[in-house]
């Protein structure tokens, strides 16, 4: 059994080739429809997925440990037979923790579904995936327009839409004009909870503090002195 590689497979900056023409594109929405079915068995819905955000780095992670799933056969087996990420085993032939194979275990079987089905050919090659030589970076280069995102149309709704990118993305973008599922779009990014996760957690312990602040004066305000005296000198 070949050992784990975490840093074996990349994904590339390189700009995504994608096939053109209205006949490609039904036959790309048509392959998108069966691997939204497939990921329903497993209980994983595209919705989900725009709403965790693994990083650049933790999405070569994510890769490398699908690709090696993939390719052992009694892994790929269990993960078919059960529809699910078997962690204890995955962990323990790759070293890497349960913590971040369970965070990540609808990520991992999205990338193992996808990788694995030669019926999803359209989806595969939009993927730029390529092999980490010693010089290659593992941070990708600095896109100047990052609200700008791109990926080929997974669903459409009624104002935005869901689309997959070449560097393993799921994203939901601003929707303008008429979309079709399986075309390439261009958009801005729709924000959502993700996107303000910094700012969430500035306000709970601001909001924390103005609690305390409330209730200590509140405690201050109805409790008699004399008994605050000998709770402070009680503890």
């Amino acid at each position: 059994m070949e050992e784990f590689n975490r840093n074996k497979y990349i994904f590339s900056s390189s700009p995504a080739i994608i096939e053109v023409g209205e006949e490609v594109r039904r036959i790309r929405e048509k392959q998108i429809s069966f691997m939204l079915k497939e990921l329903f068995l497993y209980k994983i819905l595209v919705k989900d997925l725009v709403n965790i955000f693994p990083t650049y780095r933790d999405r070569n992670l994510i890769l490398n440990i699908a690709s090696y799933i993939y390719e052992d056969y009694e892994l790929f087996e269990k993960v078919q037979k059960k529809r699910e990420l078997p962690v204890a085993m995955v962990a323990k032939r790759t070293r890497v923790s349960r913590t971040f194979l369970e965070i990540w275990q609808d990520y991992i079987l999205v990338y193992v579904i996808i990788l694995s089905n030669p019926n999803y050919k359209y989806i595969q090659d939009y993927i730029r995936i390529e092999e980490r030589s010693k010089t290659t970076a593992l941070v990708p280069k600095e896109n100047k327009n990052n609200d700008i995102k791109k990926g080929i149309v997974l669903k459409v709704n009624k104002r935005s839409v869901i689309v997959f990118t070449s560097a393993g993305e799921f994203l939901k973008l601003k929707k303008e004009g008429d979309l079709k599922v399986g075309q390439e779009y261009r958009g801005k990014e729709k924000k959502g909870i993700r996107n303000y996760k910094l700012q969430i957690c500035i306000g709970a312990v601001f909001l924390t503090f103005i609690l305390a602040g409330g209730i200590y004066q509140y405690t201050n305000s109805f409790i008699p002195s004399w008994i605050s005296s000998v709770l402070i000198d009680g503890i």
